[in-house]
């Protein structure tokens, strides 16, 4: 069983997916969502971990749906003051 290591501190909270969450970037969270999914589809998670392993993967998508989210509403206020 291979361990993969996140870069940020992998037992925050969704608020705080690293130490400085202003510095998580949707391309991070997306890369670290596609290593847990790997993972979790090949068995290569302890049951010990398994929980935890969900969880953050929960914790990115809810980031990447809100990063999407204000990214999209900044696009339709750049496009309505055209």
């Amino acid at each position: 069983m291979t361990s993969k290591s996140y870069p940020a501190d992998a037992s925050k909270t969704p608020s705080e997916p690293s130490s400085d969450s202003r510095t998580l970037t949707y391309e991070a969270a997306m890369t670290r969502l596609e290593t847990l999914a790997r993972e979790l589809e090949a068995g290569d998670v302890a049951i010990d971990l398994l929980a935890s392993r969900l969880k953050e993967a929960q914790q990115l998508l809810s980031f990447c749906r809100d990063k999407l989210t204000r990214a999209e509403e900044e696009v339709q206020k750049l496009l309505e003051k055209e």
